[in-house]
């Protein structure tokens, strides 16, 4: 299957209203993405079953992320390439952050660094989430899992001695502007 495909089905729903069906086909593109990078990391397991979903949030929610989607999607298609659905699922983590579902922005978060796993940034925002969750072994495994890739583990490796032990918190998206400015790299 080709992403472009589950694109185009997800910008038909979203532009007749069901955001739902439009999240499930992102879901789907994100996952062949995720399946082409096991080939090119087939030492590094990655959870390929994305399955987002949006049941249970706030309304408010739902319209930024629809928002996002209107402005993100049309370029996701035009080009395919997955450190731009790694950027919509990273703002859909950083949405539901500010929106109080730290569960939803740990999803979305994870699969953004599943997505563009070689981009620091997105496991030290991952790690920063949950540290400041009180979470230090599963930050910790965050930056393990990091240190796998050659190109991002220094940046991983700073910032746990930076900032866990003891904890020095960031607040979660203090990173955003630098991972928007990396979306091709």
């Amino acid at each position: 299957m080709l992403p472009k495909i589950p694109l185009l089905k997800s910008w038909f729903y979203l532009t007749t209203g069901n955001l739902d069906k439009s999240i499930e086909n992102l879901d789907k593109s994100a996952n062949f993405f995720i399946e082409k990078n096991q080939t090119f990391y087939p030492e590094v397991i990655f959870d390929s079953d994305v399955s987002s979903g949006l049941a249970g949030v706030n309304d408010t929610m739902k319209s930024e992320v629809a928002n996002l989607l209107k402005g993100f999607l049309p370029q996701a298609i035009l080009v395919s390439y997955s450190s731009i659905v790694s950027n919509i699922y990273y703002m859909m983590g950083m949405i539901a952050y500010e929106n109080g579902s730290n569960d939803y922005a740990k999803d979305f978060f994870q699969t953004a660094v599943y997505l563009n796993p070689t981009l620091s940034l997105l496991h030290v925002e991952l790690a920063n989430l949950y540290l400041n969750q009180g979470l230090v072994d599963k930050a910790d495994e965050v930056i393990n899992y990091c240190m796998r890739f050659q190109s991002p583990s220094q940046h991983c490796r700073e910032f746990r001695e930076a900032n866990f032990y003891p904890p020095f918190l960031h607040k979660p998206g203090f990173l955003k502007d630098d991972v928007r400015n990396n979306l091709f790299y």
